[in-house]
């Protein structure tokens, strides 16, 4: 990392402590955390995107979706967090990712891991090049509903 970037990140981290303690909107957004759906093949008991009744609203296209990407980069968010649901329900959630990607922002991907295969594990990491992947592993008996 270059003094430049390095003296960006102390301008955002500076700017997000003033703007908790002057009680103000901060200028950048570091960090966005996104639930791309709310469709998931599980029912987690610590997670409530199964909890929404189909038909109460529409989630976004991949092309609303790329507009939320491109006001994130101008407000210049460096993170980009995709979640749902299971966001691997989406077929379209690697174009996301490579979109976000070519911005300039690091993604983390969050999943159950049920649907990876090491066909789409190549997509994640390779096409769409996806930074980090967060897998649930615990014991199922204690976390899924039934």
């Amino acid at each position: 990392m270059g003094f430049a970037q390095l003296a960006r990140n102390a301008w955002v981290y500076a700017d997000l402590w003033l703007a908790r303690h002057l009680d103000r909107a901060p200028r950048t957004l570091p960090i966005l955390v996104i639930m791309f759906t709310d469709k998931c093949n599980l029912h987690c008991k610590m997670c409530g995107a199964c909890d929404y009744s189909p038909g109460d609203h529409e989630m976004l296209s991949l092309e609303e979706w790329k507009r939320v990407v491109d006001s994130a980069q101008r407000l210049g968010t460096q993170i980009l967090s995709v979640t749902g649901g299971e966001a691997m329900l989406r077929r379209d959630v690697y174009e996301l990712i490579a979109y976000a990607r070519g911005r300039g922002m690091a993604i983390h991907l969050n999943s159950n891991g049920l649907l990876l295969t090491e066909k789409n594990i190549a997509q994640i990491f390779q096409t769409a090049k996806a930074n980090h992947a967060m897998l649930l592993f615990d014991e199922a008996d204690s976390l899924f509903t039934s």
